[in-house]
């Protein structure tokens, strides 16, 4: 039982993060994300949506886990439109700059 109370996705939360799992479940993740922060997850949706299109992605076999779980994401009905969110979209040049940023332990 949480220490402050809980939330309604306090299940899905156990659920996704359970010791036990050998793999992500990332339509999991994204539904979580979805019911608590609707924005950080359609930003996510987005920018998958965007590494998923771009050639290096696309043309790497290294890379193309990233395509493939679009893929899967789109076939399980999550929604990739761009909506409201589509002005702030960043380009390539932006997401690989916050990246770079995530990797060094620095947020945007």
């Amino acid at each position: 039982m949480p220490l402050f109370g809980g939330t309604p996705f306090d299940p899905d939360v156990e659920k996704a993060t359970h010791e036990m799992n050998t793999a992500e479940d990332w339509s999991l993740i994204l539904d979580i994300c979805e019911k608590a922060h609707p924005k950080v997850a359609q930003k996510l949706k987005l920018m998958i949506k965007s590494w998923a299109d771009m050639a290096e992605f696309k043309d790497d076999p290294s890379l193309n886990l990233i395509p493939s779980l679009y893929d899967s994401l789109k076939k399980e009905g999550h929604d990739f439109s761009d909506g409201e969110i589509k002005k702030s979209t960043p380009d390539a040049s932006t997401i690989r700059k916050e990246e770079d940023d995530l990797a060094k332990g620095r947020c945007p």
